[in-house]
């Protein structure tokens, strides 16, 4: 599936290989900070963000870097599934699966910690530990990821999708996409119909 076309670019630089560059460049940015936000280390992240830039800048042609677009997107991908497959404790996958099972709920610490029987202290210090995230962080993160498919694919409001993701407010809602996905919810959707 392609992920981009060469129209919807934003033009970044008067030589459309540079404006090309630029862009990729601007998009190896977003994903190393989405990396981070979800449990990647810094220095895997960065690196993995170095040699995708060093890769941009000995291409040739514009085809060529917005082609690659695809390949450093899987590559992202592929690091943050490595991450999240890592061996985690019992009380940390149980935290996991409780957050993934109730996205439409408000996060509560204490129910994510009766769940997975333990302290809610103890918990919130192992799952950081283990996963790089705090536990509020991880399930803002799940509920924005999924609720993505409901602004791209779906005309239900933003207020709507902020009820049905269990946030206290559309507002609330919309701070929280901008903060995991550096994109407003309005301008995801527009980008997406009109990409």
């Amino acid at each position: 599936a392609r992920i981009s076309q060469q129209g919807s670019k934003a033009v970044l630089a008067r030589d459309p290989l540079r404006s090309a560059k630029n862009s990729m460049i601007c998009s190896c940015t977003f994903l190393t900070r989405a990396a981070i936000q979800a449990g990647v280390s810094d220095e895997e992240a960065f690196a993995l963000s170095d040699a995708s830039i060093q890769h941009i800048e000995s291409l040739d042609s514009e085809g060529k870097v917005l082609a690659y677009e695809a390949a450093i997107l899987l590559q992202f991908i592929g690091l943050v599934k490595m991450r999240q497959d890592r061996n985690y404790s019992t009380p940390v996958r149980k935290a996991m699966h409780f957050i993934v099972s109730n996205l439409e709920k408000p996060f509560h610490l204490a129910a994510v910690a009766e769940y997975a029987r333990v302290h809610p202290n103890y918990l919130s210090r192992r799952f950081k530990h283990e996963t790089g995230s705090t536990l509020s962080s991880y399930a803002a993160v799940r509920k924005i990821h999924e609720a993505t498919y409901f602004v791209q694919h779906t005309d239900y409001s933003m207020a709507d999708i902020a009820v049905l993701y269990g946030f206290s407010s559309q507002s609330h809602f919309s701070s929280t996409f901008k903060k995991v996905l550096f994109i407003t919810p309005g301008d995801y959707r527009n980008r997406s119909r009109y990409a």
